[in-house]
């Protein structure tokens, strides 16, 4: 699977899951277009490392590509943690320990354990991140 189709596997994943548990919460993909409300979150996809994990010809060779989830979620502040906590919760119940199916079927992507950690505020909004960090494989 291609750096490019791995992301809309993960956006699609994203969006499905999002729309099911917090459909009232706007969202925003890799910044496409800016979320409007007092609270919302945003996706991006980060490609990091990659490795070559079998060895042979062309067409033969196993690649795992690396990357990071990271959903920033915005709040207003003074209003405490407690939403985040639950869109937090939202984020790991979509993608944690996930086994998400390329387009062809035969190439996937594993996502691994989901952490949460706060962001800081700019004095308006408050953000907390939750990550997932995950690998794509490919055959090359």
């Amino acid at each position: 699977m291609t750096e490019a189709e791995a992301k809309r596997v993960i956006a699609d994943a994203f969006i499905a899951g999002w729309a099911a548990r917090a459909p009232d919460v706007p969202f925003s993909i890799e910044n496409e277009g800016a979320p409007s409300g007092d609270v919302f979150a945003l996706l991006t996809i980060t490609m990091t490392t990659s490795g070559q994990l079998t060895i042979g010809g062309p067409g033969e060779r196993f690649v795992g590509r690396n990357g990071w989830i990271a959903v920033k979620l915005w709040g207003p502040i003074n209003e405490g943690t407690t939403r985040l906590d639950a869109l937090s919760e939202i984020v790991r119940d979509i993608f944690e320990m996930r086994f998400l199916a390329g387009p062809t079927g035969d190439e996937a992507i594993d996502t691994d354990t989901t952490s949460t950690q706060p962001g800081g505020n700019d004095g308006r909004w408050l953000m907390q991140l939750a990550r997932t960090p995950f690998t794509v494989y490919e055959t090359k």
